[in-house]
């Protein structure tokens, strides 16, 4: 990480630099004053990019939120970090892999029954939800209330937006 940063400082001033140097030359087919406005607005990004990695938080995790939703000027940076996250997304689907694995092989023939019986129950649920039937989702969580931890869903739309979006965090990671 800290490579990165390094390069994407390195590859800010050579920006600059070089936009320096052909704005001085006067090289390119653009009048002086539009040189000059790009030249400005590079110089304003660079300091706000410089702002940015200057004012990174100084943990780890923090610095890779930050540098998710920041707009690279160094190419070889970008892809510095484009690799990194790539790396550190296998490293957690390999866990994650293993780790469920690790449950599924830990539960007795109870637990998969209970689950199985949870799943189905699930999709009774969905099927009278879509035929416009009202769906028993209190009964449904207080049979089965268990599997969704501390801060269980308060209605099937909740249910059902909260499934969609750890199937399409799955999918994420499975892609990546």
């Amino acid at each position: 990480l800290d490579k990165i940063l390094e390069t994407e400082r390195e590859g800010i001033e050579k920006k600059l630099d070089e936009a320096k140097e052909k704005a001085e030359a006067g090289e390119g087919e653009l009048i002086p004053e539009v040189q000059e406005r790009l030249l400005k607005n590079l110089e304003n990004r660079a300091a706000q990019n410089r702002e940015k990695l200057d004012g990174m938080p100084p943990d780890t995790g923090g610095q890779i939120r930050e540098l998710n939703d920041y707009d690279f000027m160094d190419e070889d940076a970008r892809n510095q970090f484009k690799e990194l996250m790539d790396m550190l997304k296998k490293q957690a689907m390999e866990q994650y892999g293993k780790d469920m694995m690790e449950q599924l092989k830990s539960m007795d023939p109870a637990a998969m029954a209970n689950m199985r019986n949870m799943i189905e129950s699930l999709n009774q649920l969905m099927e009278q939800k879509m035929k416009g039937e009202q769906p028993d989702f209190d009964g449904f969580m207080e049979q089965f209330g268990d599997f969704f931890g501390d801060n269980p869903p308060q209605n099937l739309d909740e249910l059902v937006e909260n499934m969609q979006n750890q199937m399409a965090q799955a999918q994420s990671l499975m892609e990546s």
